[in-house]
């Protein structure tokens, strides 16, 4: 399934841009980013990705600008979380380094907001650490409001979440 918001369309992880997703890992690792977050150590993690078997129903979208054929971002909108403890938030979002600064993150979250309503999430979680700047920007302007900051291993975390009220 396909969504579109101006020229970026939201799709489902596939081999068609398998190179692309690497290109964007690649150039994380240029400026020193930890790229675990993306799960590609090798091959074998690739394909895991593209069908996607998680311990918890998610629903992963690759960011494609159409007017370029880019990648220019990830999201992951996990359904439920593990417990009440669970510290990852529904939405996961990784913004290709290049790409930044140009409100592609605001929009990514919109758009995950949007699928959590649509889940019947009413109140999702979004987590960052709190070095990261441009995250503290995009949930800022994307009306998220700020729950709790806390520190686990040595980093400072915040904790964000949105109320959404649901068109009847």
């Amino acid at each position: 399934m396909e969504t579109k918001i101006g020229n970026i369309i939201y799709v489902s992880p596939s081999e068609d841009y398998k190179d692309q997703f690497y290109d964007m890992k690649e150039e994380s690792y240029a400026i020193n980013e930890d790229v675990s977050i993306y799960g590609l150590d090798d091959e074998n993690k690739y394909k895991e990705l593209i069908k996607y078997p998680e311990y918890i129903p998610s629903s992963p979208y690759w960011m494609i600008d159409t007017q370029r054929n880019k990648i220019i971002g990830a999201l992951t909108i996990r359904h439920c979380l593990r417990s009440s403890e669970d510290k990852n938030g529904h939405l996961f979002l990784v913004i290709r380094p290049s790409e930044r600064g140009k409100g592609f993150g605001r929009q990514a979250i919109g758009f995950g907001i949007n699928k959590c309503d649509e889940l019947g999430i009413t109140e999702p979680l979004l987590e960052t650490y709190t070095e990261n700047k441009a995250a503290i920007k995009a949930l800022d302007e994307a009306g998220c409001i700020l729950l709790r900051e806390y520190d686990e291993n040595n980093q400072a975390r915040k904790t964000y979440t949105t109320r959404i009220t649901t068109k009847n």
